[in-house]
């Protein structure tokens, strides 16, 4: 894909040598665009992604043998790196613009193409192969989350609460904590199916947790973030909190910006 900086890598694919060349004269002066390849026939298009691997099709729709509708539907889940490229349609009749876009073109230029109109298309392209870039980004991060956090555990093993439980003291993790009430001079922390009491007020105990995925949604109640399921409204439309564990949790009123911010 792109090569450094903003440069778009561009295959230029029409059957007429004219519009051809006239796409690559203007192409030659846009420094931020190098031509890849070209095809003046459809059936090219996939072996040339394949091997150029371009950001972006000028892509005719009036081709013989394969049209550019049949170029799209060619390209769907044959790119190697999961990545199609962008397609920005050229023709000489302005009538397939809706059907164009429908098939999720960045942009449509009509023949005789304009230097002007290209620099707006080109721009489109290229802040869409930016926010594609951004979104890979975020995915990979997110399918690495699971082994960040093991390896977060790892280098920092969690220190452990006991709790006293039916005579016994029990060894609660704090991550295993999915729900905080508050219950006079001791909080309840709610483990799975389990309830532990354990001294201290609950102001205090969220500050001593330190925990950001721990947050106090009402003055008797904290959740963690990850255990939330749902909002709904009681029947006077007060906000509520669905959890994984069947909790109801209503939320404080003083604390509904928190509960946007969720």
């Amino acid at each position: 894909m792109t090569e450094g900086g903003n440069s778009l890598s561009v295959c230029i694919v029409d059957d007429e040598p004219l519009a051809q060349r006239r796409l690559r004269q203007l192409l030659d002066d846009v420094p931020a665009a190098r031509i890849v390849a070209d095809a003046k026939d459809g059936r090219e298009v996939p072996e040339i992604v394949n091997e150029h691997r371009p950001d972006l099709l000028l892509l005719d729709i009036e081709m013989p043998h394969v049209d550019g509708f049949d170029v799209i539907e060619a390209l769907q889940g044959n790119s190697e790196d999961g990545h199609p490229p962008l397609i920005i349609f050229t023709t000489a009749f302005p009538d397939f613009a809706a059907q164009a876009y429908e098939t999720g073109a960045i942009d449509f230029l009509t023949k005789p193409v304009q230097p002007e109109r290209l620099t707006i298309a080109l721009d489109r392209a290229r802040n869409a192969l930016i926010a594609r870039d951004a979104l890979t980004r975020l995915e990979l991060l997110q399918s690495r989350l699971d082994g960040l956090r093991r390896d977060r555990a790892a280098i920092a093993p969690e220190d452990p609460l006991w709790v006293s439980h039916r005579g016994e003291m029990i060894r609660v993790l704090p991550s295993q904590i999915e729900q905080i009430t508050a219950e006079g001079e001791y909080v309840s922390l709610h483990v799975g199916e389990n309830r532990y009491l354990h001294r201290g007020v609950i102001s205090r105990f969220l500050e001593d947790m330190s925990d950001p995925d721990l947050v106090r949604v009402h003055r008797s109640h904290a959740v963690r973030r990850t255990c939330i399921e749902r909002t709904s409204r009681n029947q006077w439309g007060a906000p509520l909190l669905h959890l994984s564990n069947a909790a109801v949790i209503p939320v404080g009123r003083k604390y509904l910006d928190v509960m946007k911010s969720l």
